[in-house]
């Protein structure tokens, strides 16, 4: 972990990073409790997320929330990012074969629902627009 974190950056961030990050990352993993059976709960939360978007979806609709482009379907789109991971990204994902296997398996099957074909589709034509 770290060589993406520390793309174009100086290189005296790149060491302190190096540096850093084992004793950042142990701190962080025991204040939030970051546990194997806490992430494979947190993971359920997100699909629980992704099946109520998608049973949204299959009702017709285009949009999350009536018939324009809301807030609800930006922060789909926002927080969806995070593990969609769309190209479109400004923050440039790292390829997925690059990531852990475990990792990959769970972004395709969230890609291939309704809801992450929407979160990718909205990444793809309404990244750039201004309103």
């Amino acid at each position: 972990m770290g060589r993406g974190c520390c793309k174009n950056t100086p290189w005296f961030e790149q060491i302190g990073f190096t540096i850093l990050f084992p004793f950042i990352s142990y701190l962080l993993q025991k204040k939030f409790q970051l546990t194997a059976e806490n992430s494979a709960k947190s993971l359920a939360e997100i699909k629980k997320v992704f099946d109520f978007v998608s049973e949204r979806l299959s009702e017709g609709r285009y949009y999350l929330v009536g018939d324009n482009f809301s807030a609800a379907d930006l922060t789909f789109a926002a927080l969806s990012a995070l593990i969609l991971m769309p190209p479109e990204h400004f923050i440039k994902p790292q390829p997925l074969s690059q990531l852990p296997s475990e990792m990959v398996t769970v972004i395709k099957e969230l890609r291939a629902t309704p809801a992450g074909n929407y979160g990718l589709g909205l990444y793809r034509e309404k990244r750039y627009l201004s309103y």
